[in-house]
């Protein structure tokens, strides 16, 4: 059995965040949105998820090559958990060691071999 805490105030969204203001009220879900106007003016503005198999068919397009595959087999509808992001993010930590080992801890050895100089020039000087 699940556990609820009272029945959803609307039963199209159940999950939903509800966020009520000066113009109107937000009904947003994880798969659609509306706004509602207080004016009885205006029209309601209503958004859907639109997922990447239809945003991209391959019947057509975008750009002439770029279908839904080209975006679920890298793995960029998940980007963070993506095997092509893990890749760039180690290249990128190997790079930052690589800089770190070849410049940084040479200019650290001529910082000391100077800095015994300042000392001793500091020294004769006064």
């Amino acid at each position: 059995m699940h556990r609820t805490w009272g029945d959803a105030p609307d039963a199209d969204y159940p999950w939903a965040l509800f966020i009520y203001g000066e113009k109107g009220v937000l009904k947003a879900s994880t798969m659609r949105a509306d706004f509602i106007p207080h004016d009885n003016k205006q029209k309601t503005i209503h958004f859907d998820c639109v997922f990447e198999k239809e945003k991209f068919p391959e019947d057509n397009p975008v750009f002439g090559f770029i279908t839904w595959r080209w975006i679920l087999t890298p793995g960029f509808d998940h980007m963070f958990s993506s095997p092509v992001f893990l890749g760039l993010l180690a290249l990128l930590a190997a790079s930052l060691m690589a800089c770190t080992y070849t410049t940084q801890l040479p200019m650290v050895k001529v910082a000391r071999r100077y800095s015994k100089l300042l000392l001793f020039v500091y020294a004769t000087a006064c």
